[in-house]
């Protein structure tokens, strides 16, 4: 035996002698101070081996810091103990199915509480930490790119929502992960060098790596409270949770108390070998040899007790280090009147400013002058309480002058009297996640206008058939000689036309217009527009066509993307009254879905710009831009429903819009449309026209119409037009006539939506008996029943409301004639 074993077993003799004199008299005061319950309550606890914190030693006893720590308020309470072994994930299936009553050792998160319950004060806190082997060359976070980690299978160091799963996909690191069902199955898995790193927690780690060759890092993350967990909800839970929680908080303000005396026995960084006293140690505390073991043992233990200091010391100051350096918040102490103490590097990404530039300044002295003074009051009340605070927001301004949104949280400091000094904490930028959340709701706004839009327009329809309808049969009826009346007419017609005109435009908005898509190349649509926009614009204005090369074909239709160029143009040219440039360029772009306004797909699309040097818009204006009736234009110079058919036209092609706009800067319209890589189509034969004896015809056509105005308004035209016509006024009595007719039904023309059925079902129905029935639908509002996505179903006819009698007939006869032509070729 050599002099270092000698001494050796000379201090672990002396340490066992100090530790029993203490144990001893721990263990006779706290019998004195506290009673046993007269409840009796027997749980069931989960345990997985996770040392020092549980394990089971070689008698086969649970044992560890939670395990003593539960054992002890368990002798105070009356509780009775069972141990349900098993692993981590198996304890967490225990909880969630209730078949446990509480499990040890959980790490809390919000996430976890909202599937199990938590009693409320911590037992222990860790951080988690990377290891790996002495050669290895991970020192940073950034050295684990396309790296394989050991990871403990739904640990909330690997899952959690600052675990390093989520961190790897922040920082795109491209991690592999391997999953074991113990942290000593990870460390045995980096000496083995079947992965290159481990996530170990830092309590874990310090008891237990030492028998591993495998070295911590400094990469340090996920600062972690452990609790006793609790199935959701149990009805054991709030006594329990009650109980534990006392005596948490009776034994952590006695430092002599059992809970540190198990902390020291449990987390100290000394390895604990298991070897057995030589015999030849005893003889030699006799005699005068006595005095110079005593002194040799005290000597031997302080200066270990320094060395384990010092080194603590280092680790903790090289953790935080670590830990500062490598998150992405800004991590600040600040004094008890508010003025920054400290600052973490990060200050200079979040607001531009370096550490000196902070320090002695407070918070309010890099926010505007309105959100100082009322986060002043807020911060106020928080160190008036003493409270800890979470997730609190403020508007501060960066060097460069653009407005960070950061989200804050601290705890108080106090001294040794337990006087506040100051406060510690975290400053997040959420700027991006508000804007997010601003682009979210606005979404949401717009989708609701559209709904209500889209109502409005469907009843107005309705009204406005049977007005302008009746006007123009008045008029062709109405004797020449009454000149007044007809005047009279005129304007009820007219306006009549112009309410059917924003109804239109609401339904664009809306999304419930019927489009007629086709294959198409924008250049070419914008060639045939080019002579009509130049004469929109006035001889000031710099007119721009940039076309792409090879730009690629789009499904949409036509109509609806000349108005959308059409009514951008003209907004551009009302922006540049004094006159200025207007560019109209088209490209083929990829969109990534993370960069849309309007919820577009990621993909290939082609891209129609539209800019102009006009006036511009501020911000507020921008946020209501595509809003139905609101204009930036004077009053009487816009209906405010231009844009919102834009918008609408383009959210129904599967596209998206942004737009670019400063005061005094001009604004740039970005329309983008997906790309469709089939074969431009062509040009279908404009409708045919009719001579007003053509329009007559002497088919029997039944007409289903729940509004009994516009019913009376079809019948009457078509009469008057020698039709033979039936009247339904619900799809019941149409089923109803048409089975008691006797002649054939030549065509039947029903709205849309009706009670007791929609017109699709009536179709359906009425179809089974008379296959070769015509049908034409009618609807100021487009229904699910006859469109997707918009389009209107092949082989449908559709006439939209409002309709004139002219348009009526037109429809009735193109149908009638093509139904004839199609049977001539079968």
């Amino acid at each position: 035996m050599n002099k270092s074993h000698l001494k050796y077993w000379i201090s672990l003799i002396f340490m066992f002698f100090l530790l029993g004199i203490q144990s001893s008299n721990s263990i006779v005061s706290s019998s004195i101070e506290f009673t046993k319950s007269n409840q009796e309550v027997r749980l069931k606890v989960g345990v997985y081996e996770n040392s020092p914190k549980i394990y089971t030693n070689t008698q086969g006893e649970v044992r560890g810091f939670f395990p003593d720590i539960l054992t002890y308020i368990a002798s105070k309470e009356g509780w009775e103990i069972e141990y349900v072994p098993g692993s981590w994930s198996e304890g967490l299936s225990r909880l969630e199915n209730n078949s446990i009553d509480l499990l040890p050792d959980v790490g809390y998160s919000s996430e976890r509480a909202a599937t199990y319950d938590f009693n409320n004060l911590s037992v222990l806190t860790s951080w988690a930490l990377i290891y790996t082997r002495e050669d290895s060359e991970i020192k940073s976070m950034d050295h684990l790119q396309n790296k394989k980690i050991g990871v403990m299978k739904d640990d909330i160091d690997y899952i959690g929502p600052d675990g390093i799963k989520i961190i790897s996909e922040k920082y795109h690191l491209n991690c592999t992960f391997v999953e074991y069902s113990s942290l000593i199955e990870i460390l045995e898995s980096i000496e083995q060098e079947e992965v290159d790193a481990g996530v170990i927690n830092e309590l874990f780690g310090n008891l237990n790596a030492y028998n591993y060759e495998v070295i911590k890092t400094a990469i340090v993350f996920n600062p972690i409270e452990f609790k006793f967990g609790f199935p959701k909800n149990a009805s054991l839970n709030a006594d329990i949770i009650e109980k534990i929680d006392y005596w948490l908080e009776k034994l952590k303000l006695d430092p002599q108390s059992y809970y540190y005396e198990t902390y020291q026995l449990y987390f100290s960084e000394i390895p604990r070998p298991e070897a057995t006293i030589p015999p030849w140690i005893i003889p030699l505390g006799f005699g005068s040899t006595a005095a110079v073991v005593l002194f040799l043992s005290i000597s031997i233990l302080l200066r270990h007790q320094v060395r384990v200091k010092t080194k603590k010391l280092f680790d903790s100051e090289q953790r935080f280090r670590s830990l500062v350096e490598s998150t992405s918040d800004w991590i600040w102490e600040v004094d008890q009147n508010g003025k920054y103490t400290f600052v973490s590097p990060k200050v200079e990404k979040l607001l531009g400013y370096k550490p000196e530039e902070v320090i002695g300044k407070t918070s309010f002295d890099f926010m505007p002058i309105d959100e100082g003074n009322q986060q002043s009051k807020i911060f106020k009340e928080i160190g008036q309480t003493n409270n800890p605070f979470k997730n609190v927001e403020n508007i501060n301004i960066h060097k460069n002058g653009r407005k960070v949104i950061i989200s804050s949280s601290g705890l108080p400091i106090f001294d040794q009297n337990n006087v506040l000094i100051g406060y510690r904490g975290i400053d997040r930028d959420i700027t991006e996640l508000k804007e997010t959340q601003e682009k979210l709701i606005h979404a949401q706004k717009m989708e609701a206008i559209g709904r209500f839009a889209g109502g409005i327009a469907h009843d107005f329809n309705n009204l406005l058939t049977v007005i302008n309808g009746y006007s123009n049969l008045m008029l062709t009826t109405i004797s020449t000689e009454n000149e007044g009346m007809k005047e009279n007419l005129e304007e009820i017609n007219k306006a009549g036309n112009r309410a059917a005109s924003l109804t239109k435009k609401l339904l664009a908005f809306s999304r419930k217009q019927i489009f007629q898509p086709k294959v198409i190349n924008v250049n070419n649509l914008i060639q045939n527009m080019e002579i009509m926009l130049k004469r929109l614009l006035s001889e000031d204005i710099s007119f721009q066509i940039k076309y792409a090369e090879k730009l690629a074909n789009i499904f949409v239709d036509p109509t609806q993307i000349e108005q959308v160029i059409m009514n951008l143009v003209v907004n551009a040219r009302d922006a540049m009254p004094e006159g200025g440039k207007l560019i109209i360029e088209t490209s083929n772009v990829f969109l990534a879905s993370k960069h849309t306004q309007i919820g577009a797909k990621s993909g290939n699309y082609i891209q129609i710009l539209i800019s102009d040097t006009g006036i511009g818009m501020t911000k507020e204006q921008l946020s209501h831009l595509f809003e139905p009736y609101y204009t930036t234009k004077e009053q009487g110079k816009g209906t405010g429903l231009g844009l919102s058919t834009v918008f609408g036209i383009v959210k129904q092609s599967q596209g998206d819009i942004q737009v670019i706009s400063q005061v005094e800067e001009g604004t740039i319209f970005k329309v983008y449309l997906p790309q469709k890589n089939l074969p431009i189509e062509e040009n279908k034969s404009q409708q045919k026209e009719y001579s007003p004896e053509a329009l007559k015809g002497t088919e029997t056509i039944l007409v289903v119409e729940d509004e009994e105005s516009i019913r009376n308004f079809v019948v009457e035209i078509l009469r008057s037009h020698g039709y033979t016509v039936l009247s339904a006024e619900n799809p019941q009595k149409a089923l109803e006539i048409s089975k008691s007719q006797s002649k054939k039904i030549h065509l039947m023309l029903t709205d849309v939506i009706m009670p007791i059925m929609t017109g699709m079902e009536l179709k359906n129905k009425i179809v089974e008996s008379f296959p070769d029935l015509i049908v034409l639908f009618m609807s100021g509002y487009t229904e699910k029943a006859i469109v997707k996505d918009g389009i209107l179903k092949e082989g449908l006819h559709f006439l939209p409301k409002p309709f004139s009698s002219n348009d009526l007939l037109l429809k009735i006869k193109e149908v009638l004639s093509t139904s004839r032509s199609e049977s001539k070729t079968k």
